[in-house]
């Protein structure tokens, strides 16, 4: 992603540490809210079974990624449309999109923290799929299908983290802006957020919001619980 942004100051990249560190927490709550999610979960045995196939379209992509060449431009694509799309929301003009096997760029005239990180925690393929499939069935008997577009959404997970871990590794101008603490806390409680979400989706028809909400919610508890004791272990509380 291409844009113009005035050097920082050390004044802007304190705020942006501390945000990382206030920020921090929100890990170990959606890592809990995970487990708690799942504990709800795997009381039915309709999700276990759709859960299953999710994973092994996951196993798939992991096994592909290892025998074939990586489709690097395919991955570029999605991630600039990913910063366009994102751009759009905030309103926020985008130009000059280019795509190449070495990589992408997109001149944007203005920024924020979800623009510059969006294609990190946002899969731009695994959406297409859930989109597909969410519209297809309002308006065509497609059940039979269900178990296919499971493993393909599974696939595209793997594509998406698969990638991430890939970028990460390498120097990002998206993560230079806020800071690369900043930006992985970020990324990573965004990931985590997507994998509640994911479970929501494979198991819409036994996982209401409710049972979301209450895995937050206990989540939310532990945190400030364990929190509360270890400021009290050493005086603070």
């Amino acid at each position: 992603m291409a844009i113009t942004l005035p050097r920082k100051s050390p004044l802007v990249t304190m705020q942006h540490c501390l945000a990382g560190i206030l920020l921090s927490p929100m890990v170990i709550w959606l890592s809990l809210g995970i487990v708690f999610l799942w504990r709800q979960a795997v009381q039915e045995e309709s999700l276990i079974i759709y859960g299953a196939f999710f994973l092994s379209g996951v196993m798939a992509w992991i096994l592909c990624s290892f025998a074939l060449p990586l489709p690097i431009r395919l991955y570029v694509i999605g991630h600039e449309l990913t910063h366009v799309l994102f751009a759009g929301l905030f309103r926020v003009r985008a130009e000059n999109l280019t795509i190449s096997n070495d990589g992408g760029s997109v001149r944007l005239h203005g920024n924020n923290l979800l623009i510059s990180l969006a294609p990190y925690v946002s899969p731009f393929y695994l959406l297409l799929i859930i989109l597909f499939w969410e519209i297809g069935r309002t308006i065509a008997p497609i059940e039979y299908l269900h178990t296919v577009i499971l493993s393909l959404a599974g696939m595209a997970f793997g594509f998406h983290v698969t990638f991430t871990i890939m970028c990460l590794s390498q120097f990002q101008p998206d993560l230079t802006h806020y800071g690369r603490f900043l930006s992985w806390v970020f990324i990573l409680a965004g990931n985590l957020l997507l994998v509640q979400l994911i479970l929501l989706w494979i198991g819409h028809d036994t996982l209401s919001m409710k049972d979301w909400l209450a895995a937050q919610t206990r989540a939310l508890h532990f945190v400030l619980y364990w929190t509360a004791r270890m400021w009290g272990s050493v005086g603070l509380g």
